[in-house]
């Protein structure tokens, strides 16, 4: 018999989203808290506070919450319930399964996810994907990853790490920094059109556009905006963004034939006005038969998706007790 309510948590490498949620995919209490500092040991204090908030307002309005999801960054092991997680200092081989029941309610049941995995289940239970079997959700924010879905199996490799869409190749000519972001990540991730962006303008002495003033503080944003001001570098850099999205989902679309691409994360957002030119893009390179059948779409749930998937995990494994 399903439960009536779980707890939601959503780690980022810069914040961290605790809800209650019901059933029908309802929020309650929800909260946001960006970290203060981001060492590995602060970032759980900062989750345990405010997973005890959480619960405590479901217990002063009568619900007790038995099961919680969680929705972590980076790559997750749930065999050794290690998490390597670059972004937060300390967070390397880290015991996050051990550590993460010290934060909870006792008898709380737990369960853990990796972030893109619970995209998937988002979009499949609340979102853009509901019925759907086969499907590839792409995230296109500060780095690049994708869920995928494949006969209604989340694929997760060898070593957990299925989805590493930020390595994904398009150019023969290869960089030393690429061994640390790939190709996708390092071109056409936000933090990759950040970083093309100041240095093509250090390397233009005669380039005088709106982004010059910006310097240093020089952000995602602030491109967009330039591009809409018909700046020559924005709209440059975000002409070869929307090619490699393009190119790259096109590689997805004939290696796993889905039926759904959905495309999420901080850029989607302002780069969905761009979806009918990475369409076109992506019908230039992808297998003839793929493309027939699939669509591409922005997600519907913002940036809750993996929230409202670590919800859906809590859900699933409720069942199977």
């Amino acid at each position: 018999m399903m439960i009536d309510y779980v707890l939601a948590v959503d780690i980022r490498s810069d914040a961290v989203s605790v809800s209650v949620v019901n059933k029908d995919g309802e929020w309650y209490f929800r909260r946001k808290k960006h970290y203060s500092e981001r060492t590995g040991l602060q970032v759980l204090a900062c989750i345990r506070d405010q997973i005890a908030i959480v619960d405590e307002q479901a217990r002063d309005n009568g619900i007790a919450v038995r099961y919680a999801g969680v929705s972590v960054p980076g790559i997750y092991n749930d065999v050794t319930g290690e998490i390597w997680a670059p972004n937060i200092p300390g967070w390397r081989k880290f015991p996050i399964r051990e550590k993460l029941i010290e934060l909870f309610p006792p008898k709380t049941s737990i369960h853990i996810m990796a972030d893109r995995c619970c995209c998937i289940l988002g979009e499949t239970w609340q979102g853009n994907a509901k019925g759907i079997r086969n499907m590839v959700y792409l995230h296109i924010g500060a780095g690049i990853y994708a869920g995928l879905l494949v006969d209604g199996q989340i694929l997760r490799g060898n070593d957990h790490i299925a989805g590493a869409a930020g390595w994904t190749a398009l150019s023969p000519s290869f960089h030393p920094e690429y061994r640390t972001s790939g190709f996708l990540e390092y071109h056409a991730s936000g933090n990759g059109l950040v970083k093309i962006a100041k240095d093509l303008i250090n390397n233009a002495p005669g380039y005088e556009g709106v982004l010059l003033s910006k310097g240093e503080q020089l952000n995602m944003q602030d491109i967009f905006n330039a591009y809409k001001e018909r700046d020559t570098i924005a709209i440059s850099i975000i002409n070869q963004a929307i090619q490699f999205w393009g190119m790259a989902i096109a590689n997805m679309i004939s290696l796993l034939n889905p039926e759904k691409v959905i495309i999420g994360g901080s850029l989607f957002g302002p780069a969905t006005q761009f979806i009918s030119r990475i369409r076109e893009e992506m019908a230039k390179w992808s297998q003839p038969y793929c493309l027939k059948s699939v669509s591409l779409e922005p997600t519907t749930l913002g940036g809750s998706g993996s929230l409202i998937g670590a919800a859906r995990l809590a859900f699933i494994e409720s069942l199977d007790v």
